[in-house]
């Protein structure tokens, strides 16, 4: 590992962290100033000293870019739970089905109609545990694209494009990496996999760094934009229940509901897909790509 050098840490702030908290500080700011009645998030008039507009302007720009960054920390936290958990749940890991799909095809069954069948059971077998249950509450506003789902299944954009009976490849790869697990359903192998790849194949974890960096985006965009069908929702009862003549329910709403409601439902997909990708790159890389060639140690001559 001598020649391992990590990947730049600031395009992954640039695409994610800044661009998404505020994003969260907008919506924040739009939820506390029009529900509550409270003031709009403070302009920092403390703050500024008198004559001196450049330096006021540098030290509010610098505060908010850092309250940006902190607000997309915590919104990406919060995706891993709203977002990442609830498909990994409903649809399984990527390395679980490309695992059943080999299995079937071994087997020599129907495709099409198997890997169907195995949304639907992971579907039907959703873990109902506390946390499970309440990451499936958050989702409530995207129920009528949820049901939709479940009577067509398109589930081709979460299948993994791999070769048929690549797994007894995999098995034998592995072996090399990890004695202690088996490549099997539940035993989340392919975490062992991308650390080895990071470390061992840099040309590859590039491209599997790309496809980290659109999926964690699509995550966070998917919460942010779930989180705006949650204020809209929030917002029209609240405003029913107690000003039912300043905030009612239109046709515009509703249908800003469901343009919300739609792009939230549609990054949660485009983030399940490029998160098979990942798992995709990191397994096709464990197998072909070449490894990093450590530098021989040459021992001093004696004299």
């Amino acid at each position: 590992m001598q020649n391992y050098r990590s990947l730049p840490f600031a395009v992954y702030d640039l695409a994610f962290y800044l661009p998404g908290g505020a994003l969260l500080l907008m919506l924040g700011q739009y939820t506390l100033a029009s529900s509550f009645s409270f003031s709009a998030i403070p302009d920092l008039e403390f703050l500024k000293i008198e004559g001196f507009d450049t330096l006021n302007s540098f030290v509010v720009g610098v505060l908010l870019l850092s309250a940006s960054y902190l607000a997309g920390h915590l919104g990406a936290f919060f995706s891993t739970y709203v977002i990442e958990r609830f498909v990994h749940n409903a649809l399984g890991f990527p390395s679980e089905i490309w695992w059943e799909a080999d299995q079937i095809d071994v087997r020599g069954r129907a495709r099409s109609d198997k890997i169907r069948r195995i949304f639907s059971d992971k579907i039907a077998d959703y873990n109902w545990c506390f946390p499970s249950v309440m990451v499936g509450l958050a989702q409530l506003p995207l129920t009528f694209h949820f049901v939709i789902f479940r009577l067509f299944l398109p589930v081709g954009f979460y299948m993994p494009a791999l070769p048929v009976g690549l797994l007894t490849d995999v098995r034998l790869a592995f072996e090399k990496v990890g004695s202690s697990i088996e490549v099997g359903r539940d035993t989340r192998w392919e975490k062992v996999v991308e650390h080895y790849v990071a470390n061992n194949c840099p040309t590859a974890y590039v491209r599997m760094y790309n496809y980290l960096v659109i999926y964690g985006a699509l995550r966070l965009l998917a919460f942010i934009l779930l989180g705006c069908c949650w204020v809209i929702l929030f917002k029209s009862i609240y405003s029913y229940l107690y000003f039912p003549f300043v905030w009612e329910w239109s046709p515009r709403r509703i249908f800003l509901l469901g343009v919300l409601s739609t792009s939230a439902f549609f990054a949660m997909m485009a983030f399940a897909k490029f998160n098979r990708r990942y798992f995709e790159e990191a397994l096709l890389a464990l197998l072909y790509a070449p490894p990093l060639e450590s530098k021989p140690t040459t021992t001093p001559a004696t004299t």
